[in-house]
C-alpha cells in the first residue's frame, strides 16, 4: 500500500532484528535495514546525529536534526517546544547548566517513519531520568515531531 511500510526494526543493546519485513525493506551496503516509504528510503540518520550532538553538548548540531517547525510535546500533547530555534536555545541552556548530562539508548524500535527510544539520562541528579522518546521523521529525513514519556 503506498505511503505505508510494514517493517519494524528493534534494537536492544547491540542486537538488531527486523520483524514483519516485506519487499519495501532492503539492506544497504552496511547490511543495516533501510525502510522504504513511497519507494524512497526513510533516513534515521537524524536520530543518531541528534544523539551524538546531545552527548557532545553541541546545541547547533542537535537542532540541525530537526525541522524548522518541529513540535516537541509531552505524552498528553502539551507543547514543550516549538521550532528549531527554540530547541537550539533551550538545549544550549540545558547543556550549560548540566555539563555531565548524557543520554544512553537502552532500546530502540523503528516502525515506518517513527523511532521509539528508551533512554537513560545521567548527569541530572542522583537517580537520572528514565524516559521514552517517540520521534517522527519527515520525508526529508529530519525529526518533525517528538513526544516524551517520563
Amino acid at each position: 500500500m503506498p505511503g505505508t511500510t510494514n517493517a519494524i526494526e528493534s534494537t536492544a543493546g547491540s542486537a538488531t532484528r527486523a520483524v514483519g519485513c516485506d519487499s519495501r525493506m532492503t539492506r544497504g551496503a552496511s547490511s543495516v535495514p533501510v525502510l522504504m516509504h513511497d519507494n524512497l528510503p526513510v533516513s534515521f540518520d537524524a536520530i543518531e546525529r541528534q544523539l551524538q550532538a546531545y552527548n557532545t553538548h553541541d546545541a547547533n548540531a542537535f537542532a540541525a536534526s530537526f525541522t524548522e517547525d518541529v513540535v516537541i510535546e509531552d505524552l498528553d500533547g502539551a507543547v514543550l517546544m516549538r521550532g528549531r530555534d527554540e530547541v537550539r536555545s533551550r538545549y544550549a541552556e540545558l547543556f550549560a547548566a548540566q555539563p555531565d548530562r548524557q543520554a544512553e539508548i537502552v532500546s530502540r524500535m523503528r516502525v515506518g517513519s517513527y523511532v521509539v527510544d528508551e533512554e537513560r539520562i545521567t548527569g541530572v541528579g542522583d537517580e537520572g531520568i528514565h524516559a521514552l522518546a517517540i520521534y517522527r521523521i519527515d520525508a526529508d529525513g529530519l525529526i518533525d515531531r517528538v513526544r516524551f514519556v517520563r
